[in-house]
């Protein structure tokens, strides 16, 4: 199985890099599933940011498999939020 995340987050914020480490945690919990993720800095990419309607960070969007979810600020249980 193989999961796409993509993370947006705002340069070096205790919040983002709290999300950052849950992410890298997330994937070594399922050591046989396949997790590409892309890692967004909104102040470096704002268009990319405004292209997938983020308006708070972090935010962390699942596109596959579907449905796609997005969890906003709360990353305590990604697991769960994700649906994994």
């Amino acid at each position: 199985m193989k999961i796409a995340l993509r993370l947006y987050y705002t340069g070096g914020s205790a919040l983002s890099e709290s999300a950052r480490t849950q992410l890298k945690v997330l994937a070594s919990k399922f050591p046989t599933v396949e997790f590409e993720t892309e890692e967004i800095d909104v102040i470096l990419h704002p268009s990319m940011a405004e292209e997938d309607g983020i308006t708070a960070t972090p935010t962390i969007i699942k596109f596959s498999p579907s449905p796609i979810t997005r969890v906003v600020c709360d990353l305590d249980d990604l697991e769960k939020s994700l649906g994994l």
